[in-house]
């Protein structure tokens, strides 16, 4: 049979597969999927024991989104980040390290919220990523600022001994229009730390402090109102046994504000966050919460970013209750962003998820209940279509074995509709763009159930939970959102497993049934 022959008995037996609505790849462990799915592109890594992926945007200019991978082979100890072409997997680069080390990733383009852009380190208008290593043979922590496109590196940093580092992606600090880093490295043994903002073309210092006790980023955002991103840290000091949280001018490293607490007992800290404007002075806020073991109570605090000055609060007391703070998008038509707490109580699996109002606190719903040992209260994009920002629940109720994700309303808090697995099982939600074509955002639902050995990865239409496709699998395997990587205006997603990845989509045909062995 010649070539030609070939290609067209190839593509009838390929038609013939689609339109009896099943068709067998040999490729490994199988995953089955059913319903309105395409498969993009699909690759194995055999031995991988875990990967991990980050959206990235367009890293090589075709306008599509792409992607890295993190793979981790524990029989050869070799760790992989890999970068790749959205819309067929093509590779574009790849860094590893062998060994007793630990790799992180950073790229701007990773976070998907309206309002930030891509990490543009070397002005191609293309976003970069940065790179960190921690290498426990060598004792060496290492910073990498690598080209998105090709990963050639731009410039890095290492320091050696018991010290830790964490970079940190910064928006333009000194204008010239490219985005800056802040690069962190923490010492543990001499309680010290130092913050450094660096040139994102070239790792130049523009302005470098140090201090005592250990200190993390909680967030870079506008505080101030020169529309250049400030930085907001939360530091321990170990010898004083204070939590503070302090704001400071991105490009200046000056210090706006900052808050104190006095730790009391190991029991005591406290957290903070940058978020969107919550007042209405176009300026970004900050929301702290404070938990205080001898008083046992647990309260969050909205500031003002200019300057701290407290919005309102929130508390609830007593000995096994506990609390934490959402931010969301507007859900009351304000055109400032709001707030969901949810509190609980682990004795008695109590909970409430309250959404408040980010310029006073005022309650816009509440919703209670009970079984609930573990609450996640995590913000979707508009489900429903009524151009608001929806929630979603998910309650683990470990007595009864039940656990449930529910869609709410963002606005009053209705249910929508709702999921549930019930025996030795887990189940979360994953908020996506919209996967159908519907102008509605919808969900990823990843359900594990270890005592009838089944595993699925679900796309729901977010309005009302109806099935668009499903993978399954007879071992673990998730979910995850990445963007548009076909540019037909829907979103993507990925089904993953310890050793193989697939990115899918929503096609706009007929439905049919692929099986990955």
């Amino acid at each position: 049979m010649n070539k030609k022959i070939k290609k067209v008995a190839i593509a009838i037996l390929l038609a013939i597969a689609l339109l009896a609505s099943s068709l067998t790849v040999v490729a490994g462990s199988t995953v089955d999927f059913e319903g309105d799915v395409t498969i993009l592109w699909k690759e194995s890594f055999p031995g991988s024991s875990w990967m991990d992926t980050v959206q990235t945007g367009d890293l090589d200019g075709d306008k599509k989104d792409d992607l890295i991978l993190f793979v981790h082979n524990p029989d050869t100890r070799i760790q992989t980040v890999i970068a790749k072409r959205g819309i067929d997997g093509t590779h574009l680069w790849e860094e590893s390290i062998t060994g007793d080390a630990w790799m992180d990733i950073k790229v701007l383009g990773s976070d998907v919220s309206k309002d930030h852009r891509y990490g543009d380190l070397d002005g191609d208008r293309l976003p970069d990523v940065m790179v960190v290593i921690n290498n426990k043979d060598t004792n060496t922590r290492t910073v990498i600022a690598k080209r998105g496109i090709d990963g050639t590196n731009l410039w890095e940093k290492s320091v050696t001994g018991n010290e830790w580092v964490t970079v940190e992606f910064m928006d333009d600090i000194n204008h010239d229009r490219l985005t800056d880093t802040v690069v962190i490295v923490n010492d543990w043994s001499a309680g010290t730390y130092t913050i450094s903002a660096r040139k994102g073309s070239n790792g130049a210092t523009l302005w470098e402090e140090s201090g005592s006790g250990n200190v993390q980023t909680s967030g870079m955002s506008d505080l101030n109102g020169d529309k250049h991103a400030d930085l907001l840290l939360s530091i321990y000091n170990w010898a004083e046994g204070t939590y503070t949280a302090v704001a400071k001018r991105g490009c200046d490293g000056t210090d706006l504000w900052q808050e104190s607490v006095i730790e009391g007992t190991w029991l005591d800290w406290m957290e903070t966050r940058s978020v969107k404007d919550l007042n209405g002075d176009r300026i970004d806020d900050v929301l702290m919460t404070v938990h205080n073991s001898t008083t046992n109570t647990h309260t969050i605090i909205a500031r003002k970013g200019s300057d701290g000055t407290s919005l309102w609060q929130e508390s609830v007391s007593g000995t096994d209750a506990w609390l934490y703070p959402t931010p969301i998008d507007d859900l009351n038509g304000d055109r400032t962003a709001d707030v969901l707490v949810t509190t609980g109580n682990w004795k008695t699996g109590d909970y409430t998820v309250i959404a408040k109002k980010g310029r006073d606190g005022t309650n816009l719903w509440k919703e209670s209940g009970t079984g609930g040992n573990w609450i996640e209260t995590i913000s979707a994009n508009d489900l429903n279509g009524d151009k608001i920002d929806d929630v979603m629940v998910t309650i683990h109720n470990d007595g009864a074995n039940t656990h449930t994700v529910i869609a709410r309303r963002g606005n009053d808090g209705t249910s929508l509709w709702q999921e549930s697995v019930t025996g030795d099982a887990w189940i979360y939600a994953v908020p996506t763009g919209d996967l159908n074509g519907d102008r509605t955002a919808d969900v990823l639902i990843t359900t594990s159930n270890w005592g009838t050995g089944t595993f699925t990865v679900a796309a729901r239409k977010g309005s009302d939970g109806t099935s668009l496709w499903e993978a399954s699998s007879n071992s673990k395997i998730w979910g995850a959102t990445i963007g548009d990587l076909d540019r037909d205006k829907r979103e993507n997603a990925l089904v993953i497993t310890y050793d193989a990845l697939y990115a899918v989509g929503t096609p706009k045909f007929g439905k049919f049934r692929l099986i990955y062995n």
